[in-house]
């Protein structure tokens, strides 16, 4: 059926995409350096309920965890699963560790193991040896040549068509993974130890591994994600050089933090009551590294700023964030890579004429000198908030700490001295110290409609040191150094009305590939082999099954309630780094209402 092919899809791709190498069977066995834990299948299918009880689609939920029964024929649903990142000179191999009860033995002794790999068969997930000595005739004669050097034990297969790896059966547990050595080294079922109430952790420990060994296996994933990376057809070289570069600082810091962390703990928890999730995200890095001198700064401190009133705001940002080397130059390389590309946006638009896109040009160059001084100043302190005032538009005031503001002062005069289609009025009122100028721009506000008055005024304030939109009041207690809130309603109304303005280009559907027939012997549940598009990379690959969702359109379905928070704060916990994200009820109703669609697309039966 339908929905066995899609989800079949789905597990191949993980898989492909969670290994990203495979070395000869003689390698050493790598090391485990990341455990991701479920605490069991039963506890993951309670917390799939809420999002799709928010969507008020219990039809859909029946079907995708009917979908999902298919898969774990006789793996215990009452048991910790998961899966174990290896570390080696080949890359990071991932491992799955999963419940099933009974020792090795017979297809008589051992019926729950019989279940699995006979499933798996079923599944287009093929073994050698196979599940009964009958479906020989189906294993290739090159994976039987394959086989034989290997020395496969009684409780070892290899695995091949759709997932091309090793398993090894031991006792209430099944291993299964790219590497020989590495399905051979793990010993025992996951443990679950962390507190009752996580429904995901994640933990990377930085400990079993030198930092040099970790570098040399994260750089098979660095080229791997890198790589992935394609200028898009018709795409702008400019908006690929942004998408590119903010891409690669990503992986630069993720790659920092695998190799230089002692542990890294992700907790997952959702509150099934109160329909509300959250994540804690828990760094302390090892002794005499960049990251551990990056942790330092990283402390809860006093903030101005953080008395500027949020209520009913749809943005709030709070900063007070000390930029380390690493973030200096990712800032630095940012800030030119938006002003390349805005600058070509404002080039391209044939609308316009010469003039009006110098003032443009002229009239934004404010915000990216802010953006530079961010960077050589090293340092992000200010505050954003933003009113959502109906129909996705929004009244916007703010303060960002500069070096200088004499030259912030010198491009407001060479506006006002340009007599362009942008005017400018010095010093129209005074806050304190704080001088106060207006900007007219009818082009930035055309554009930018949602956050700029009708009449395009822009006010700017110049203080000591600081660029104002507004000013704050005296230092609060110890905060941390970068809180942000976002209220997603009001957003996805902003994003609502600049497409209706700026539509997207339709795009062509695609030609859905055909369903091959299954080999004689097989059941309708395999995967068919024109699904199997090696010509792209696995990430492409989960993207393609994911086919077009129209998120937009089921954001405005979701966000309509004053349930949509998000919250993110970044500081520090009992000498550890800390990042905490609140997950508000909207939310979980938009991952529902996404899931619900997808469902309904992909695994309802015809």
């Amino acid at each position: 059926m339908r929905r066995s092919i899609t989800l079949t899809a789905f597990l191949v791709a993980f898989l492909s995409t969670a290994a990203f190498a495979q070395t000869p069977a003689a390698a050493p066995a790598g090391i485990n350096t990341i455990t991701v834990v479920l605490p069991s299948l039963e506890n993951f299918y309670g917390d799939l309920k809420v999002p799709f009880d928010l969507a008020e689609d219990p039809k859909g939920y029946t079907t995708l965890t009917e979908t999902l029964d298919v898969f774990i024929v006789g793996i215990q649903k009452d048991k910790p699963l998961g899966v174990r990142m290896m570390s080696s000179a080949s890359g990071l191999n991932m491992t799955m560790s999963l419940p099933v009860k009974g020792s090795p033995g017979t297809a008589k002794t051992d019926p729950q193991y019989q279940k699995l790999v006979e499933n798996l068969w079923d599944l287009d997930l093929k073994m050698n040896p196979p599940p009964s000595p009958a479906l020989i005739r189906l294993v290739p004669a090159a994976i039987r040549t394959k086989t034989v050097p290997l020395r496969l034990q009684p409780t070892e297969k290899l695995m091949f068509s759709g997932f091309d790896g090793f398993s090894r059966r031991e006792t209430d547990v099944v291993h299964i993974g790219k590497e020989l050595a590495d399905v051979r080294a793990l010993k025992g079922p996951i443990v679950n130890s962390q507190p009752e109430g996580v429904d995901l952790a994640i933990s990377i420990d930085g400990k079993s591994q030198k930092p040099e060994d970790r570098l040399k296996a994260f750089d098979k994933i660095r080229k791997e994600l890198l790589g992935a990376a394609k200028k898009k057809e018709g795409e702008a070289q400019t908006a690929f050089d942004l998408r590119d570069g903010s891409f690669k600082q990503v992986v630069a810091e993720l790659e920092r933090f695998y190799a230089e962390s002692s542990s890294i703990d992700f907790l997952w928890r959702l509150d099934n009551e109160k329909k509300t999730g959250a994540l804690d995200i828990l760094l302390a890095a090892l002794p005499n590294t960049p990251l551990a001198a990056s942790a330092e700064l990283v402390k809860n401190e006093p903030s101005a700023y953080a008395l500027v009133s949020s209520q009913g705001a749809a943005i709030s940002m709070t900063s007070k964030l000390t930029l380390d080397p690493l973030r200096k130059a990712h800032a630095a390389e940012l800030a030119k890579l938006v002003k390349n590309h805005v600058e070509q946006l404002i080039d391209s638009d044939a609308k316009k004429e010469a003039a009006q896109k110098t003032a443009d040009k002229d009239s934004l160059a404010i915000l990216f000198e802010a953006m530079a001084d961010v960077a050589e100043q090293g340092e992000l302190t200010g505050c954003l908030r933003s009113w959502g005032t109906g129909n996705g538009h929004f009244d916007t005031l703010g303060a960002l700490k500069i070096p200088d503001t004499a030259k912030y002062l010198k491009l407001l005069e060479k506006i006002k001295a340009a007599a362009g289609p942008i005017t400018v009025e010095l010093n129209v009122d005074k806050a304190g110290e704080v001088e106060i100028h207006k900007i007219v721009s009818p082009g930035v506000q055309a554009n930018l409609a949602e956050i700029i008055a009708a009449d395009g005024s822009i006010y700017i304030g110049l203080g000591n040191g600081v660029l104002w939109y507004a000013a704050a009041g005296a230092p609060t207690d110890a905060v941390p150094p970068l809180v942000v809130s976002l209220r997603m309603g009001p957003l996805t109304q902003f994003i609502d009305s600049y497409r209706k303005r700026n539509p997207l280009p339709v795009k062509a559907k695609a030609t859905p590939a055909p369903k091959a027939a299954p080999a004689k012997g097989e059941k309708k549940t395999a995967l068919p082999k024109a699904q199997r598009d090696t010509s792209k990379s696995p990430l492409e690959q989960v993207s393609t099954l994911m086919g077009d969702m129209d998120l937009q359109k089921i954001a405005s379905k979701a966000f309509t309630k004053d349930d949509d928070l998000i919250e993110f704060s970044l500081g520090d916990s009992e000498g550890k780094a800390h990042v905490a994200v609140k997950i508000d009820t909207g939310l979980l109703r938009f991952v529902g209402t996404a899931a619900s669609k997808f469902v309904k697309d992909n695994l309802a039966d015809e």
